[in-house]
């Protein structure tokens, strides 16, 4: 009798044979001696990755590398293996957090060898994603690393950073990247690939022709199944390429060559590509017969191809078979929305399989859970539970069975209920359940996000996921802007490390690894607020705006985040376009200003009437631009360094207004719209006539609010002067937005958009004394030095005082003087 070490044995020898199906035989028999084996479950997982069996293959890897047994070097291995067979399964969240794992764990042991390939790897699902600048970032990386590699020699990572970069428009930095393969590289099927991308077919054959004496090709170290699939994809460019210069009967001659070949439908995973495109080039020479064939012959071997089902359709559109394409084009619709490919609103989570208890089917322990909690809560009075609590369990029983569900967002709107009916039970847990509230309407918005990822979705859905994204984070904002005015954070981080305790690490339910994601990342910007406003505790009049401009610019770059979605930046025809979404947008964020535990809603000073489909297309390029900057953590750093700066810059102006805690009464406002100019000017009227239903909120703010208030709304009118091209990083936002706000001498008084409001300091004596919230930023003088202080003939320095200088004044201070004399800031004189 063959022991469970021989299997292993002859399973690798057939392996190295590539032999590949007897070798996952021999490793099925070791498996069902010992099913935990774990050598056996990473090697039989290796050899399916060979024979396409990439689900399997997951399986296997998940398995191997839960256990404790695996060694270091297949651990990597492993993770590496499964990021490709998810990459091949169009699952590319997965294979992006397995690449990611993959590059940390070879950093922290020293596996130089293997950084290179995890940064080539994140950078082609970031291009796959559409986010061709961050691809380029890690083929960069991928380049400096690469050193010595086969990769490196052959320039394989300059001709994917060549595509990226032309994807973002670099045409001659992209150029330079394919000449640098055409004349470095030393692989005919790179050099053509580089000429195909430069749309020189011609040369791009002549190295194709050139690939079967070439040195890359005889190379002793490929193995027989690798040369073979190298093989077949020459075939295809070359056929690929005969097919862009129109000789579609050489085509198909490449084409049919790879099948004639033995083995070759088992060594490719290509086959229903080259189907495919046998078929358009049947196509193209009417050969209607071949063409219906071939796309038969591609959906039986891969039927998730929506492109295929799209060009059959059409085909017998051509022939008159109109249910026949009816049905196609459904299927390919159906395939583009499920198969389509977005980022996520936040970051893609980490999870190796399916949750699945005891063995038990996911759907049918949670479901059981749900109904045994319903059960409890219909009889709490034998078990003495007070409601709310059963109303959090059924909650959070139904968020864990939502993944299972086949509409999971509904499963989360009714777990909402629960919540809801928790909150008005308990005062005691308010934090708690609006937490989790904020959680599930996360949760929900990006369920519809992927659910809807090419933006093929109605006016409902689309209002749904917005409204769903901005109630979660004006949810949090409250929370955090209470914590951060009343100075009391403790209860706010013991209910997160409540939270992350439910989670438990070893369970990989989808949820519980969404909310342990979310739960650090507020943590952090917690972090962040309560330590900076710790540097104001002596100042209630800086703690309080700081507090309220921090939540407010976190906001906004929360909302460029939903601006990224592709189910926000979708397109109907007729008059429903995404720009008519902005307003709606905007109006969410503005404002909802924390003020212990009482939420105040007041009218952002961008008016319907005003905002005009320019201004919202330039805002929607900003928010985008904005949201693929970086990560939700670097936005957050950015919102605290403006505000910390400002709060810095206008102190002596911000000591000169009672804070919150001082007000006797909130002093009443009277807010008074600028004139505008001639192309708006009846709008704003109107605007200013309904401004009772347009404002959500009667109750008026305090000095502070409106001082905050008018800060945010030039932060978001700034955004349709926002160049893109000029920020290329997080950083840059810092200059931009605190511009938006000191440098309005260089902006007209005028500005239709903003609502200027009384403010009364209180050191005066008489409201002719007042300010308005415009002259607050722009009446005081600059201080650089104590003996040299900066005005212009708008500033008035004995009424308004002086701040101190932005980033961008000072650099201008230091080395380029003249710049302030040109801008009119003058030395200030007191004679």
């Amino acid at each position: 009798m063959t022991t469970v070490n021989e299997h292993l044995t002859i399973g690798l020898q057939h392996a190295r044979s590539y032999n590949y199906g007897k070798a996952e035989n021999e490793f099925d028999l070791l498996l069902s001696s010992d099913r935990t084996h774990t050598c056996g479950l990473y090697y039989r997982g290796c050899t399916r990755i060979y024979l396409n069996k990439f689900e399997l293959a997951v399986e296997d890897f998940n398995l191997a590398i839960s256990s404790l047994n695996l060694s270091l070097e297949c651990e990597l291995l492993a993770l590496y293996k499964r990021g490709f067979a998810y990459q091949k399964l169009y699952k590319f969240d997965f294979a992006l957090d397995n690449y990611r794992k993959f590059l940390n764990q070879a950093k922290e042991n020293n596996k130089d060898e293997f950084i290179h390939k995890a940064y080539f790897s994140i950078g082609t699902i970031h291009a796959v994603l559409n986010r061709h600048e961050e691809a380029v970032r890690y083929f960069d990386d991928a380049i400096r690393t690469s050193g010595n590699s086969r990769e490196g020699k052959e320039k394989l990572y300059y001709l994917h950073r060549g595509r990226a970069r032309a994807f973002c428009a670099n045409f001659n930095e992209a150029g330079d990247d394919f000449h640098i393969v055409i004349l470095q590289s030393k692989n005919p099927l790179l050099q053509g690939c580089a000429y195909n991308e430069l749309g020189q077919h011609e040369k791009a054959l002549q190295e194709y022709n050139h690939w079967y004496e070439s040195p890359s090709r005889n190379d002793n170290k490929l193995s027989p199944l690798l040369l073979e699939i190298l093989d077949d994809h020459v075939q295809l460019r070359r056929g690929l390429t005969y097919a862009s210069l129109n000789r579609h009967d050489n085509a198909i001659a490449d084409y049919q060559y790879i099948f004639n070949k033995s083995n070759r439908l088992t060594a490719s995973a290509i086959a229903d590509r080259i189907f495919f495109r046998k078929g358009m080039s049947s196509m193209a020479l009417n050969d209607v017969h071949v063409a219906l064939i071939s796309f038969n012959k591609s959906i039986l071997l891969n039927s998730s191809q929506s492109d295929v089902f799209y060009a059959r359709g059409m085909l017998h559109f051509t022939l008159g078979r109109h249910d026949a394409a009816v049905y196609d084009h459904r299927q390919a619709l159906e395939l583009g929305e499920s198969n389509s490919i977005i980022s996520s609103i936040y970051q893609t989570f980490y999870h190796t399989h399916n949750y699945n208890p005891n063995n038990v089917d996911p759907r049918i322990f949670h479901q059981k859970q749900v109904r045994e909690a319903e059960a409890a809560l219909k009889r709490r009075k034998e078990e003495g539970l007070p409601p709310e609590e059963q109303h959090r369990r059924i909650a959070e029983y139904q968020q864990q069975l939502a993944p299972y569900m086949p509409n999971p967002e509904e499963t989360h709107r009714q777990a909402e209920k629960h919540i809801q009916q928790a909150l008005q039970s308990a005062a005691a847990r308010q934090m708690y359940d609006k937490i989790t509230l904020a959680i599930n309407h996360l949760r929900t918005s990006q369920m519809l996000s992927n659910k809807y990822p090419a933006g093929i979705a109605s006016e409902r859905i689309v209002k749904e996921f917005i409204k769903s994204s901005m109630d979660s984070i004006v949810e949090m904002s409250e929370i955090l802007g209470k914590c951060a005015l009343e100075n009391n954070w403790n209860d706010l981080f013991d209910i997160f490390y409540e939270l992350k305790e439910i989670s438990p690490t070893k369970t990989n339910n989808p949820f519980f690894i969404f909310r342990s994601e979310y739960i650090q990342i507020e943590f952090k910007k917690a972090e962040l607020i309560k330590k900076t406003s710790e540097k104001f505790k002596d100042s209630p009049q800086q703690h309080e705006f700081y507090t309220l401009l921090v939540l407010r610019l976190c906001n906004l770059f929360d909302a460029t985040r939903i601006a990224t979605t592709g189910i926000f930046q979708h397109t109907l025809t007729g008059t429903f376009t995404k720009i008519s979404y902005i307003p709606q947008l905007l109006g969410y964020l503005g404002h909802f200003i924390p003020v212990f535990g009482g939420t105040i809603k007041a009218g952002l000073g961008i008016c319907g009437g005003c905002l005009k489909k320019l201004d919202q297309s330039r805002i929607q390029e900003a928010l985008t631009h904005v949201g693929c900057l970086d990560q939700q953590e670097k936005l957050y750093e950015a919102a605290n360094t403006i505000s910390e700066k400002l709060t810095m810059m206008y102190e002596s102006q911000l000591e000169r207004f009672p804070a919150l805690k001082d007000d006797d009464g909130i002093m009443e406002n009277s807010v008074k719209k600028a004139s505008c100019c001639h192309t708006c000017c009846q709008s704003c009227c109107n605007c200013c006539k309904k401004s009772k239903a347009w404002i959500p909120n009667e109750r008026e703010n305090s000095n502070m609010q409106s001082i905050v208030e008018y800060a945010f709304d030039l932060l978001v009118n700034s955004l349709t002067d926002l160049e893109v091209s000029k920020v290329n990083a997080v950083a840059d936002l810092n200059d931009f937005f605190i511009n938006s706000i000191c440098h309005l001498s260089y902006r007209p008084k005028i500005y239709c958009h903003i609502t200027t409001t009384k403010i009364q300091p209180k050191d005066t004596t008489n409201e002719e004394a007042h300010w308005s919230t415009y002259d607050f930023f722009r009446g005081p003088g600059i201080r650089f030095k104590a003996d040299d202080i900066r005005v212009d003939k708008h500033m008035d320095v004995t009424k308004f005082g002086f701040r101190e200088p932005s980033w961008e004044e000072i650099r201008w201070y230091k080395n380029n003087p003249n710049k302030l004399n040109d801008l009119g800031l003058n030395k200030y004189n007191k004679n």
